[in-house]
């Protein structure tokens, strides 16, 4: 190990969402303070959201995904950013990170610490990425490596291990460049943590587009033959010419084992202003828990937008301010084709396991005037907190033009409005934009 130790009075370790707003809070209202982030990779600050669509062609070039180079961002923010920097262990007693570099082993003192690591791609060992045929979606170089094989393979068979947010959107991307898809998922419908009717209508409109699910599917094995990957499941043998690995992520945190910072199921538990267990060290985005405003407890759920926002508090409370996250209400949205699938708050299912009582009612309007050409139908579910009546939640499915009604249940949500006043919540109306009563207002109005 290199003898020589570096010290900051702040050091981020992670430089995307959540460390880099850390960072830049910091040094607004820090602006002499010394700044150091650790970044494991050699890219920094890109939307990792925007992946799928680089490789389906809407966006032309991964640089239009990257907001900062550690260059621009170091010499910008004034602070020490070190690329290619994975840290392998953090002692909390005596104030240090050691880090792994091309250059060997280094120590990092520090007065205050931010964890903002991330997530990984859960790795199935069955599936083993082999840059040829067997592929995982979690980088900017994974996409690279992805769209350079796209470019050798004419249009072919292409299997999903996963019905996730990634999964779907892979789905489309494939498609729309010619490819024939089949998706693999242990779970009975696509993104179950969704409302199992969101399941349900995505299966079958998969099924519409002549795109197989097969649901409830153990994998058993992974082998290439023939050029081919042929993937054994509990029930069947499928054969591909490229396949694409993507089960979900799990916090980037293995390096927290043995120390005293806690954390829940390898998230980094944190209280509203971002701190751990351990007084000077801060947390943030997807390797951290989040506070759930609705359930008052809390959860875990990634998102790019929740690791900005607790990135900013933390950075805003390392730099001696005092600000309380108030938290997320579990809102999610993604497009699939032609449509938008959404949802936020607490569904009944996630309230019977937190002893609540929540209704579900649902309604389906066209996103225009019914005398208006283009209307396509909204199918929206809001959920009732039955002992008051307060709206808690909700589900929508849609035309792209419809997504912003999940916004409004968002904000109902939020503020505890009553379903009965929501029936007559002032919506706007205009032929070519929405109909008089739209789907929210219609379910409002069904509610007993």
């Amino acid at each position: 190990m290199d003898n020589q130790e570096s010290y900051y009075q702040y050091l981020i370790i992670g430089g995307d969402a959540a460390g880099l707003s850390a960072a830049t809070q910091i040094r607004r209202h820090q602006p002499e303070a010394s700044i150091g982030v650790l970044e494991k990779g050699n890219v920094i600050s890109y939307g990792a959201c925007g992946l799928p669509y680089f490789i389906g062609g809407e966006i032309e070039k991964l640089d239009d995904l990257v907001f900062f180079t550690p260059e621009k961002f170091s010499a910008q923010y004034r602070c020490d950013l070190k690329i290619k920097h994975e840290v392998i262990a953090i002692e909390p007693s005596s104030q240090t990170v050691i880090a792994r570099s091309d250059d060997g082993e280094r120590k990092f003192r520090y007065d205050y610490c931010m964890l903002a690591t991330g997530a990984h791609a859960v790795q199935l060992p069955m599936a083993l990425p082999d840059q040829k045929s067997i592929f995982y979606l979690k980088t900017i170089q994974d996409a690279a490596q992805i769209k350079e094989r796209l470019a050798k393979l004419p249009a072919q068979e292409i299997a999903i291990i996963g019905a996730g947010y990634i999964g779907l959107e892979m789905v489309e991307a494939f498609t729309s460049l010619g490819h024939r898809c089949a998706v693999l998922d242990m779970a009975a419908t696509p993104v179950p943590r969704l409302h199992p009717t969101i399941g349900k209508r995505l299966v079958k409109m998969l099924e519409e587009k002549n795109i197989p699910f097969y649901g409830n599917c153990k994998i058993e094995s992974t082998s290439i033959k023939d050029q081919k990957v042929e993937i054994e499941t509990d029930s069947e043998t499928f054969r591909a010419d490229l396949l694409l690995v993507a089960p979900g992520i799990r916090p980037a945190t293995d390096f927290l084992t043995d120390t005293e910072i806690k954390t829940n199921r390898g998230a980094v538990e944190i209280n509203r202003f971002g701190q751990t267990s351990v007084e000077n060290i801060y947390a943030g985005g997807d390797c951290a828990m989040v506070y759930h405003r609705l359930l008052q407890k809390n959860v875990y759920h990634p998102l790019g937008s929740t690791a900005n926002k607790q990135g900013r508090i933390a950075g805003l409370n390392l730099s001696g301010q005092k600000l309380s996250f108030p938290g997320i209400i579990g809102m999610q949205i993604f497009k699939f084709f032609d449509i938008v699938v959404g949802s936020c708050g607490i569904d009944p299912e996630t309230g019977k396991a937190n002893n609540l009582d929540i209704k579900a009612v649902a309604a389906r309007r066209s996103s225009r005037a019914g005398y208006y050409p283009g209307g396509e139908p909204v199918d929206l579910s809001l959920y009732v907190n039955s002992s008051n009546r307060t709206i808690v939640g909700g589900h929508l499915m849609g035309p792209l033009e419809s997504s912003q009604l999940i916004d409004v249940i968002g904000v109902m949500a939020q503020t505890e409005v009553n379903v009965d006043e929501a029936a007559w919540f002032d919506a706007a109306y205009a032929p070519p934009v929405a109909p008089v009563w739209n789907a929210l207002l219609s379910a409002a109005g069904k509610y007993k």
